[in-house]
């Protein structure tokens, strides 16, 4: 069905109170995984996010609106410029609504806020601005919840169990499947040696990137995409966080601009030293990346053999603080040869 972006934003102000529709569009970059629209009324301008996920999924949906909160309460601090978040009649920040295609979707608002995507690499300037803006959310975020522990694996499904299927259906060949059963469970081992750190686990953003910000008419630098905020250990974030603004994910980390991104302190009983976050995430991406050129030039060998050290920082601790469920692993000879 061809999506209907106007039914679409009638049915969004009416649940969001905006007023008479005036103009809607898509925005954003292409690719992400969630639509964006710019929605203009007579209250003013909003950005309108789509969700692509089921709503049937809960779990999913209560996790979206634990991070709303976690938004809202960073939002009302005062200490950081963010998107205002918009709430609908009923007083809440998320709305299940018949999407463009008619389907029911999630749906969250916020005030429009004008700015531009931050080119890249960035400078020093801004790596600095960006580690003091994730200090602060850790801050905020020890407050607003915490946790002795936590889980990184945050998925149902079990990963080489996926392997051996997509194998069985013919969509991965015996190399490019061994390789990433090889990247896998050095992951795991990765992602166990995570859970060990010691120290509380605290709500954190979870996606602390150049990709996720603005720069604003007053050069200022504003974190977006809220919708992720889970619970995860502070120091696993702040490696995941300088390797990104490193530019990891682009290509070779730069360590000036990790170490810059890194330097700011910790929260309040949550102290390490900022030199050791950068030189335990710069020996996560050596190890991957090795391992990856050992194991298999490959494009897929590759691309899972250097993400290990992001494997750190993607832990989705459930709201109300369980692990997900665990499915039995099968293990490497369960791959068909």
């Amino acid at each position: 069905m061809r999506p209907n972006g106007v039914a679409f934003a009638e049915r969004v102000s009416a649940a969001f109170d905006l007023g008479p529709v005036l103009n809607i569009r898509v925005v954003g970059p292409p690719g992400t995984a969630n639509r964006v629209w710019r929605l203009d009324a007579t209250q003013g301008a909003f950005a309108v996010k789509e969700f692509r996920y089921t709503t049937t999924d809960t779990r999913w949906v209560s996790a979206i609106r634990r991070a709303c909160e976690f938004e809202y309460t960073v939002w009302r601090a005062g200490r950081l410029q963010l998107a205002e978040p918009v709430f609908d009649a009923h007083g809440a920040m998320l709305q299940l609504l018949r999407g463009p295609c008619e389907t029911e979707i999630v749906v969250r608002v916020h005030r429009w806020l004008d700015g531009t995507r931050l080119s890249q690499p960035v400078t020093a300037q801004v790596a600095a601005a960006a580690g003091s803006i994730l200090a602060e959310i850790q801050q905020i975020g020890a407050d607003f919840d915490s946790a002795a522990g936590g889980s990184l694996r945050w998925w149902r499904w079990d990963p080489l169990g996926v392997v051996a299927r997509l194998q069985h259906a013919g969509w991965l060949d015996t190399g490019v499947a061994s390789s990433c059963v090889s990247a896998l469970v050095a992951t795991l081992k990765l992602l166990e040696a995570g859970e060990k750190t010691p120290g509380p686990w605290i709500f954190c953003h979870y996606d602390h990137k150049p990709d996720n910000c603005l720069r604003t008419t007053t050069r200022d630098v504003v974190l977006l995409d809220w919708d992720g905020s889970a619970r995860c250990h502070p120091r696993l974030e702040a490696v995941e966080s300088a390797l990104l603004w490193a530019g990891m994910d682009k290509g070779a980390p730069n360590p000036d601009l990790a170490t810059t991104t890194s330097r700011q302190p910790p929260p309040r009983r949550l102290r390490w030293r900022p030199s050791s976050i950068w030189g335990r995430g710069w020996t996560t991406y050596r190890s991957g990346q090795a391992g990856s050129d050992a194991r298999d030039s490959s494009p897929a060998a590759t691309a899972l053999g250097r993400r290990p050290a992001v494997a750190l920082a993607w832990p989705r601790q459930p709201h109300d603080g369980r692990p997900m469920p665990d499915n039995p692993s099968l293990p490497p000879s369960a791959i068909r040869r």
